[in-house]
């Protein structure tokens, strides 16, 4: 009890003003928090979104061209999909199993991996 009497403000002005600030700093530090987990979730959503109008557009050329077993432009679509979308990766498989595959090759030697609680995150 010492230790807090020490910690404590002395006069009541200053006790005041030290709740003040700490109402404040907690008002601060919760709308931060959900702001950010808004902006997250609202990047997350659009993303998604954006993939699945990229869908749309190029299934309709991937599936013309799966039919008339065409697997040279299908494998030219997914490479341009992944080209010029923020996409990692994209994959074609055919009905026997078959795989068609377009990576990303960028430079990742100045990318740090994403944190574990990001990725937990994500996987919720």
């Amino acid at each position: 009890m010492n230790l807090l009497q020490r910690l404590l403000p002395k006069t009541l002005v200053a006790r005041v003003f030290g709740l003040y600030f700490l109402g404040l700093l907690l008002f601060l530090t919760a709308g931060l928090s959900l702001f950010y987990r808004y902006q997250f979730a609202k990047q997350i959503d659009s993303d998604l979104e954006s993939g699945r109008t990229m869908l749309q557009v190029v299934a309709l050329t991937v599936a013309e061209s799966a039919v008339i077993g065409d697997y040279d432009t299908i494998n030219r679509t997914l490479q341009r999909i992944v080209r010029a979308s923020a996409l990692k990766k994209a994959e074609f498989i055919d009905v026997r199993g078959g795989k068609l595959s377009a990576a990303h090759e960028h430079d990742h030697s100045h990318h740090l991996p994403a944190p574990r609680w990001l990725i937990y995150l994500l996987a919720e």
